[in-house]
């Protein structure tokens, strides 16, 4: 037991917890895959889905009897061009599951079945951690995490941000795992999923920062033998999934540090400010967590950060680690001069370490509540019985955050809670209803079914034609329609189309949301998320002088 644990973890039957968790992958994986088709694509899929294609194309080639060309540096300058400077793991994912499951999924469920695949493995992880402190803890952690609609969102795209928290998550698991038993073999697991982790995302660089830190204060003395795995295997794991890493590997790494170190400043709409550069302020990552988590899960979190970290008679070191985990990931998009942009989703690692917290909060409170209502008669006996608290009440708690995701579809992403209004509340106070591009799929639809053969439309936003309009032509948008991004042509096109990022799209556009009538609103609980306008409202509204002159 740790030094100021209160509680011995609870002794696990074999077959039960291995079920259990099996049952959270599969219902995790098939949720997401089932609506795949429904959430729009958004800007940087198309670039992440060709990457994992080429990586397929590769595969392909060093199975097939072309190694030798396979690892060429002429194949790796083609199949695995660092244009993007994005690690390999996600697309190496990406290339088997849709070479693999993908082929029975189909569609847009195959070019995205890296998100699913990683999502279902971070619920799985959250649930097998969670089981050794009960039921209810593993139900309501685990529940709490699938259930928040931002990150049930970001779980549909074929994107790096749920498998960097997936692998950042199964670090520190796997850390405890090393702590508690003394053999290499733990300390090379670590290192290797660390790795893994790396090889999704840079920000799972900062993942060993709370576990050196966690260990001087827990178990005193230095993790050399654990440092000294990470410090050897985990960069060796990076390389080997990452092939163009494989010739110039000096230059290349350099290149993707100094990518991300220069990375272009993204405007952001917070608090009724437009932020770019300098960014957001340093709250940025505690309020968007604040209104864009349901209710009960962050009470959850508080409670659980109350009673296992805060109070020290009841100090749990693994919750005190859950949570030095979560600060970091936070603090590192929070320092100042950092980006702060596109919601939750460049600290969204934080969440699995938060939820952990919730679901030993919510247990707790389940075990107080259970404890007082026992030798009670009428309601307090009802409440006293165990068995009723540890089967019903955590699956209750989870109610408020599954309805959250079920109103919230397929719109996940333009998800708030009730603190700040929903979404209508937050777009009043001068927050992002919708950031990434996926509300466009909605008018971009209603425009193939209800547009005139060889309409002309104009985008109100430059580098959607090219990333999201050629994505869906044949199968959301018909061939026929006619697509340009010029500022000139707004008053003689039929129809214009943007969504209601307010700093991505023209001057124009602006004037138009806010003084004109669209003939399509995609919108979630009233709030606007993506806009239609016919020819003759956008004269009107255009007209001489009610509309600044020219485009962004």
């Amino acid at each position: 037991m740790w030094e100021g644990q209160t509680h011995e973890p609870r002794p696990r039957r074999s077959w039960v917890p291995v079920c259990a968790t099996a049952c959270v992958f599969a219902v995790a994986f098939g949720s997401v895959s089932l609506t795949s088709a429904d959430m729009g694509l958004t800007y940087d899929e198309p670039i992440y889905g060709s990457k994992a294609m080429l990586a397929r194309e590769w595969l392909a080639l060093l199975a097939g009897g072309q190694a030798s060309y396979a690892v060429s540096n002429e194949a790796i300058g083609h199949y695995w061009a660092g244009k993007d400077q994005h690690p390999g793991v996600v697309k190496l994912v990406g290339a088997l599951g849709s070479a693999t499951i993908g082929s029975a999924l189909g569609g847009l469920a195959s070019f995205r079945v890296a998100g699913p695949l990683f999502f279902a493995t971070l619920c799985a992880s959250v649930c097998w951690f969670l089981q050794r402190y009960g039921w209810p803890a593993a139900v309501f952690g685990t529940g709490s995490l699938a259930t928040m609609p931002r990150v049930f969102g970001h779980a549909h795209l074929m994107a790096l941000d749920v498998p960097v928290a997936a692998m950042s998550f199964l670090t520190a698991v796997a850390f405890l795992k090393a702590v508690r038993d003394p053999r290499w073999r733990w300390a090379v697991v670590f290192a290797v999923v660390w790795g893994l982790a790396l090889g999704c995302k840079l920000n799972a660089f900062f993942v060993p920062f709370p576990l050196v830190a966690w260990w001087l204060v827990y178990r005193g003395g230095r993790p050399l033998r654990l440092l000294a795995c990470a410090a050897l295997v985990a960069p060796l794991v990076f390389w080997l999934t990452w092939p163009w890493l494989w010739y110039d590997t000096i230059a290349r790494v350099g290149s993707y540090v100094a990518f991300h170190g220069g990375h272009g400043r993204i405007a952001v709409d917070y608090l009724g400010r437009t932020y770019a550069d300098p960014p957001a302020p340093w709250h940025y990552p505690l309020v968007m967590t604040a209104i864009t988590t349901p209710g009960v899960t962050l009470l959850a979190w508080c409670y659980g950060l109350w009673n296992h970290v805060g109070r020290a008679d009841r100090r749990r070191p693994e919750a005190v680690l859950m949570a030095m985990c979560a600060l970091v990931q936070m603090a590192a998009v929070a320092l100042p001069g950092v980006p702060k942009y596109n919601g939750v989703r460049l600290f969204l690692p934080a969440f699995p370490f938060l939820c952990v917290l919730g679901g030993l909060g919510a247990a707790t409170a389940l075990d107080g509540l259970a404890r007082w209502g026992e030798g009670r008669g009428g309601l307090g006996g009802i409440v006293g019985r165990r068995g009723l608290v540890t089967a019903l009440a955590p699956v209750l708690l989870l109610m408020p955050g599954l309805a959250a995701t079920v109103g919230s579809f397929p719109s996940w992403l333009s998800y708030y809670n009730g603190l700040v209004g929903g979404p209508r509340g937050a777009l009043r106070a001068g927050f992002e209803p919708t950031y990434w591009g996926d509300a466009y799929l909605r008018p971009l639809a209603w425009l193939s079914s209800n547009a005139p053969s060889r309409a002309r439309v104009v985008i109100c936003q430059p580098g959607i034609i090219g990333t999201l309009v050629d994505s869906y032509r044949g199968a959301v948008v018909r061939e026929d329609l006619e697509f340009t991004e010029d500022p000139r042509e707004l008053r003689s096109a039929d129809y214009c189309v943007f969504h209601t990022r307010r700093n991505e799209v023209w001057p124009q556009a602006r004037v138009l949301l806010d003084r004109g009538r669209p003939v399509y609103v995609w919108d979630l609980d009233g709030a606007p998320l993506a806009v239609v306008y016919e020819a003759a409202e956008v004269r009107r509204v255009l007209s001489e002088g009610n509309a600044e002159p020219a485009a962004n």
